[in-house]
């Protein structure tokens, strides 16, 4: 959810194709992701934060993504700073808490340690993902979604979803990862693990989040996640970072270097180019028995090539309602509605599935390549009648 400056390097919307003046809430250029109390608006360094708990804001991200699905022959998109910025401040601008209140039902302004108010956050963040995800899908199901994680500190054990929920991953910036892989809402997960094997303990740190993230891959439909470890080159000699490119690699994961375009700790302190960087890093990796000995061609297909996604209409409060899946008379899965009322689900086998939501249901069928989009469904909300005095 964040973005650069214009000096950056990511990309912004406003470049793509029929992209629109900024709209109001990005006024005066300004995030719109309020920081703590009273709401002010917040910038993390130079880098620009839209909250997803805004709904134009979130409707603006995810088209942003997939028009560069729609408009170009890209093999897949990336989901960069798909989260909160670190620390427990963010969230409260105005129409934020406005849609928290109607959403729960809780009065007042939550405080940075409430742990509802955190899980409500996180929730936009994975609703922002699932949007991205079935919008992309259902323009072309080849093509891969994947997205950037954090893995600050202490790994949990590996299946442990507990422990996971007491990281700051979890906790601080509000990636609930795990259940995008499970639930198919990522077809590759670049974990960020950045750290120093020459710094203890961050080498136990590494090959703990790579064996948690394998031990939590697998989704319900059979299928598999996708993994990477991501490596911070640029913290690191040549030699560190073939040693985790390798250790990566022989646990069945992917690698992906991270370089700030710095591709070594020598370069990123100034002690040699980026010329001799690279040559010294590429010479290692390249080495006999190491991870790019010889290339190899990407053949693997995205585990996610069908869905279903739909919306609800008609109430002034359309987040977070409840949805069922429904095949064969059994629950399958179940999810929330956005801040727009939409809700979808990516790892269901295909096949006749019944949705229920807020007192409505649709049926239909899921292919077996493709995403299935369902008529809006009209819910109303009744007011409660007020019980009058019996008059004696």
């Amino acid at each position: 959810m964040g973005q650069r400056d214009r000096g950056g390097q990511h990309g912004r919307a406003e470049h793509q194709p029929g992209a629109r003046a900024a709209p109001a809430w990005r006024a005066g250029g300004r995030g719109v992701l309020g920081g703590a109390p009273p709401g002010r608006h917040r910038q993390e360094g130079r880098d620009t934060w839209l909250d997803a708990g805004i709904p134009d804001a979130a409707a603006y991200m995810a088209e942003a993504v997939v028009s560069l699905v729609r408009n170009y022959p890209v093999d897949g998109v990336q989901l960069d700073r798909i989260r909160y910025p670190d620390g427990d401040v963010w969230g409260y601008d105005p129409k934020t808490l406005a849609r928290y209140r109607a959403e729960t039902g809780r009065a007042g302004t939550p405080a940075t340690t409430d742990p509802q108010w955190a899980a409500w956050k996180r929730e936009q963040v994975t609703n922002l993902v699932r949007r991205i995800t079935l919008e992309v899908k259902a323009l072309r199901p080849d093509a891969w979604v994947s997205a950037a994680t954090i893995t600050y500190q202490t790994a949990p054990r590996p299946g442990d979803l507990n422990a996971f929920a007491r990281t700051r991953t979890y906790g601080d910036v509000l990636q609930d990862w795990p259940a995008w892989m499970q639930s198919g809402l990522i077809d590759l997960n670049v974990l960020m693990n950045y750290k120093r094997d020459t710094v203890a303990p961050q080498a136990d740190w590494f090959d703990g989040w790579n064996a948690f993230a394998l031990s939590v891959r697998d989704r319900p439909d059979g299928a598999r996640t996708a993994l990477a470890a991501g490596t911070a080159m640029y913290l690191n000699t040549p030699d560190i970072t073939a040693a985790q490119a390798r250790r990566a690699v022989q646990t069945g994961m992917g690698w992906v270097g991270y370089s700030y375009r710095t591709p070594t700790a020598g370069v990123y302190g100034q002690r040699e180019s980026t010329a001799q960087g690279l040559k010294s890093v590429m010479n290692v990796l390249g080495a006999p028995g190491m991870p790019l000995e010889r290339p190899l061609a990407w053949t693997d297909a995205p585990p996610t090539v069908r869905g279903l996604l739909g919306r609800v209409t008609g109430t002034a409060t359309p987040g977070r309602r409840a949805v069922q899946a429904i095949q064969q008379g059994r629950v399958v899965a179940e999810s929330v509605t956005d801040a727009l009322g939409y809700y979808g689900f990516a790892a269901l086998p295909a096949g006749k599935t019944e949705v229920r939501v807020s007192g409505q249901r649709w049926a239909d069928t899921i292919p077996e390549r493709g995403v299935v989009r369902l008529p809006d469904l009209l819910v109303r909300d009744t007011p409660v009648v007020p019980v009058l005095p019996v008059k004696r």
